[in-house]
C-alpha cells in the first residue's frame, strides 16, 4: 500500500477514537475578534459547519484551530488530498479529504507558507514558497529540500506548476520579479520584472498554453500570452468600477475556457474573454462597502458561488445559485477572519472555509 495513504487510514482510526470536530490584512491589525481559526467544512452546501483542525500524533490528538489560514489548495490528481499553508504555523496536510491533518518535518513545521502547489502529473511531488525561500518535496511530505533562496530580502509569494510542461515552474517575488524554471526548481530564470508594482499571485491558464495571470495589490491583474515574457494589463474596462485595481482575491475558472473572477476594493468583476472585458457580479451589500476576504466558485456550477463580507469585525458569508442573481446570507462558524474558500472539485457540497487571527 502506498505509504501516503497508509498514514491516512492510520489517521482516520485515531479520529473514530477521539470524534471529528492571498490576502493581505495590512490595516486591519486593530481588529479584535474572537473563537476558533483553523479550517472548517460544510458538506451540505454551507448549510453547517464543523471545524477539522485535528492533527493525530504519537503523544495523542492535537488540535491546529489556533493556526490562521493563509492558503488552502486541492490536489488535482486526488481530490482527498488538501494542503494548508498558515501564517506563523507552517504547513499542514491531509489525505482523507480534511478529516485529520499532517504536519512535515522542519523547515516546513513553521513560519509563513505563502503558496503550495503539487504537480500536476505527480501527486507526491508539492512545492511551496516559504518566505525568502522555496522548497520541494518529492516523497509525498516525508523530505523537504531547498530549491530557491533569495539572496536578498524580497519574498517568494507564489509558486505555480505548468499542466503543459511538467519540467516548468514559475515563482513570484512580492517586489516584482516573475522567474522561470525549465528544470523542475534546479535552476531559474528571471523572465520580467513589474516596476513600482506588489505582485500577490500567479496562474497558469489550464485551457491555453503559455497563458498566465498575476495579480498585483493596486494595478489590477496582468496576462501573458507567451510565458511570461511580456505583460499586458488587465484594468482597461474597470474604470467605472471604484476600487477595482485593489486586489483581494483572482480565479481562474476550471470549468469554462477564458473565464476569470476578479474580486477587488470594489467587489467581483468576471471575465469571459481573458480579461478582455469585465462585467459586475452583483453583489449584497453595495459594493465597496464591504472588505470581501474570501470567493469560491462552484467547479462543476459556474452559477453557484460563495464569498465572505466584513465589517470591522463582523463577517458574513454569501451564497447564490443562480450567478449572483440572488444571495442567500449564512451565519458562519467562528468570529475569527474568514480568508478562504474551496469547494472541493468532486463533491461540490463539500465547502472549506479559513479562518484568521488578525496579526497583532
Amino acid at each position: 500500500m502506498n505509504i501516503r495513504y497508509t498514514k491516512a487510514l492510520l489517521c482516520g482510526a485515531a479520529l473514530l477514537l477521539v470524534g471529528q470536530g492571498c490576502v493581505s490584512l495590512s490595516g486591519d491589525s486593530s481588529l479584535e475578534t474572537s473563537g476558533p481559526a483553523g479550517v472548517f467544512v460544510s458538506t451540505d452546501g454551507a448549510e453547517s459547519w464543523r471545524s477539522i483542525s485535528l492533527v493525530p500524533t504519537i503523544e495523542g490528538v492535537a488540535n491546529a484551530h489556533a493556526a490562521s489560514v493563509y492558503t488552502l489548495h486541492q490536489d488535482m490528481l486526488d481530490s482527498e488530498a488538501l494542503y494548508w499553508g498558515s501564517r506563523a504555523s507552517g504547513m499542514y496536510y491531509s489525505y482523507d479529504a480534511g478529516r485529520s491533518w499532517q504536519r512535515p518535518e522542519a523547515p516546513m513545521s513553521a513560519g509563513f507558507i505563502y503558496d503550495i502547489e503539487v504537480d500536476t502529473q505527480d501527486t507526491c511531488t508539492i512545492y511551496a514558497s516559504a518566505g525568502i525561500k522555496a522548497y520541494r518535496s518529492t516523497d509525498c511530505n516525508k523530505h523537504w529540500e531547498e530549491m530557491y533562496q533569495e539572496g536578498g530580502n524580497d519574498r517568494v509569494v507564489a509558486i505555480e506548476t505548468d499542466p503543459f510542461s511538467r519540467s516548468r515552474l514559475y515563482m513570484l517575488k512580492r517586489g516584482g520579479d516573475v522567474l522561470r524554471s525549465e528544470d523542475n526548481g534546479l535552476s531559474w530564470k528571471t523572465i520580467h520584472r513589474f516596476s513600482r508594482a506588489t505582485l500577490s499571485k500567479i496562474h497558469v491558464d489550464p485551457h491555453t498554453p503559455d497563458t498566465l495571470y498575476i495579480s498585483t495589490f493596486k494595478r489590477g491583474p496582468f496576462r501573458s500570452d507567451d510565458g511570461g515574457l511580456t505583460w499586458v494589463s488587465l484594468v482597461e474596462g474597470m474604470e467605472e468600477f471604484k476600487g477595482a485595481k485593489e486586489f483581494r482575491s483572482f480565479h481562474v475558472y476550471e470549468g469554462q475556457a477564458d473565464t476569470l473572477y476578479w474580486v477587488s476594493g470594489y467587489g467581483i468583476l468576471r471575465s469571459e474573454d481573458k480579461g478582455s472585458t469585465w462585467q459586475e457580479v452583483p453583489i449584497i451589500p453595495s459594493p465597496g462597502s464591504v472588505k470581501i476576504y474570501a470567493f469560491a466558485v462552484n467547479p462543476q456550477n459556474e452559477n453557484e458561488m460563495y464569498y465572505t463580507a466584513t465589517i470591522d469585525t463582523r463577517s458574513t458569508m454569501y451564497k447564490t445559485v443562480d450567478g449572483g442573481q440572488n444571495w442567500i446570507t449564512k451565519r458562519l462558524p467562528s468570529g475569527q477572519l474568514p480568508t478562504q474558500l474551496l469547494v472541493h472539485r468532486e463533491n461540490p457540497q463539500w465547502v472549506y472555509m479559513g479562518f484568521t487571527v488578525p496579526p497583532n
